[in-house]
């Protein structure tokens, strides 16, 4: 998967790093950047995720395994 959208902050703080000569790079933080994968949404970079739990579901977590059996409890 891609790496999401740079937040302004990132931005700024990618290009001092870059002006003192350091190499500043995205990195994966394990949520969706795309829509689709395993069934959950892209990220949406509402900042919530640190604290209360991603609100889009696209930062995986116990709950989506747990979702999906429940999704598909009795089905077989």
């Amino acid at each position: 998967m891609p790496p999401g959208p740079q937040m302004r902050s990132s931005t700024a703080i990618a290009h001092g790093a870059a002006a003192v000569g350091l190499h500043p790079f995205p990195f994966p933080m394990a949520a969706n950047s795309v829509s689709g994968y395993n069934g959950q949404h892209a990220c949406n970079n509402c900042g919530f995720c640190s604290s209360f739990g991603c609100p889009v579901v696209a930062r995986p977590s116990a709950l989506v395994p747990l979702r999906q059996a429940l999704r598909t409890a009795g089905s077989s």
